[in-house]
């Protein structure tokens, strides 16, 4: 069962003195899954799912991009492909875009360092149980949800309106009728209220602002798996309470921490946690140890058999139990650090085919679980996994950086 834990850190920086950040941190039966860090002083504006009115600053053909503003001086990336379906507030030529032109659109990803952020004219709003959207799609459905489940929900019909569509989350494998007929109604009025009234606003006009850090953390949890939310925060616990306060399910299990010998940071160590993943050695229950390096194009991991020493008869074996230990806590770190982009990781040489595809298949369903998205694509020639991670946000380091 996972623990949600929500609360305050200081962060000491050589120039500026200690800054204090909010920490929301994922915690399940093995330990610590995701990790997410956020200024106190960051504006939600910043953050991705927020939605603009936008001006197209420039055109550029070759890249089949345009780069639009979302505020004076603030710089996004667009391509030209999400066009289609685009909502315009303002357009001088129908079938051509132009300097000027403004539109509706939503962050998908962060800046990061000298990149840009990256914006949508596909606008989504994510819930609970399902995310609607103005993409001209069918239906779609988490990967994880069963056939059965699937079925259970088509039969549902909720997405009658053609202006939308409907995306439905693992969530939705566990909620009722109702709850799931409650938060569609509630979604689809916010979702006409933005198709009513965008035509009639500014440019750079913030048409709706983005979940706080916790709440997209907590919507991506099955509730099947939820156990607690704690909170030392007394707005934070405010917040969700009043956020789910039809919510039974949530009510029950959210708490405020109150206790003047430990704080939450104390009591969950959370200060070690930071320092352990920030470090690049991560030892194993065995001995063995990951050494992982981030680079500008990569992240590089090497798993070494460290300190145990294998029997000569047992070896082979040995090695991929230390494999398959090391695939665990690989998919482990890379959400733990927010790890992006493409991550290649040398594992010890495994000389039989069969202990080759019994790796493989068990990182493959580590990676599965990764709500980011995260695959396996191949071994090289010269044995190397190869890693992809979707990039959303900032790594940790770049967050502890910023």
């Amino acid at each position: 069962m996972d623990k949600l834990i929500i609360t305050r850190q200081n962060y000491k920086s050589n120039c500026e003195g200690e800054k204090p950040f909010y920490v929301c941190l994922r915690i399940d039966e093995n330990g610590p899954t995701d990790l997410e860090l956020c200024p106190t002083d960051q504006k939600l504006t910043e953050t991705v799912g927020t939605i603009f009115v936008a001006k197209i600053k420039d055109i550029a053909p070759q890249m089949k991009a345009v780069f639009v503003e979302i505020a004076p001086g603030c710089t996004c990336y667009l391509e030209m492909k999400h066009f289609e379906n685009a909502w315009f507030v303002k357009r001088a030529r129908k079938e051509q875009l132009t300097q000027g032109d403004e539109l509706v659109v939503q962050i998908k990803k962060e800046p990061i360092k000298t990149k840009y952020a990256i914006v949508s004219t596909k606008i989504e709003l994510p819930g609970q149980y399902m995310v609607i959207t103005n993409e001209q799609r069918p239906t779609g459905y988490s990967a994880k949800l069963s056939k059965e489940q699937k079925e259970r929900l088509q039969k549902m019909d909720l997405s009658a309106d053609k202006d939308c569509a409907l995306i439905f989350r693992t969530n939705a494998a566990t909620a009722t009728a109702d709850e799931l007929l409650l938060e569609y109604h509630s979604l689809h009025e916010t979702f006409r209220q933005l198709r009513q009234n965008y035509a009639y606003r500014t440019c750079y006009s913030v048409l709706h602002q983005s979940k706080p850090f916790y709440s997209r953390m907590l919507k991506s949890i099955p509730r099947t798996m939820l156990e607690r939310v704690i909170t030392d925060e007394p707005h934070i616990f405010r917040e969700i309470s009043e956020e789910y306060a039809a919510d039974v399910f949530i009510q029950e299990r959210l708490q405020l921490y109150d206790n003047d010998s430990y704080s939450l940071g104390q009591c969950f160590g959370i200060s070690r946690l930071l320092d352990r993943t920030l470090n690049e050695r991560v030892w194993m229950k065995s001995g063995a140890y990951l050494l992982i390096q981030q680079t500008e194009a990569m992240t590089v991991i090497d798993v070494n058999s460290g300190k145990k020493e294998a029997k000569k008869k047992h070896t082979e074996d040995y090695f991929l139990q230390v494999n398959l230990e090391a695939a665990e806590e690989i998919a482990r770190q890379l959400r733990l650090r927010n790890i992006s982009g493409i991550c290649m990781v040398d594992f010890i040489n495994l000389k039989s085919k069969e202990q080759q595809d019994i790796l493989q298949k068990r990182l493959t369903e580590l990676l599965r679980l990764d709500p980011v998205g995260a695959q396996f694509v191949d071994f090289t020639r010269l044995g190397i996994a190869e890693i992809t991670r979707k990039k959303v946000r900032k790594s940790l380091r770049q967050q502890m950086e910023q």
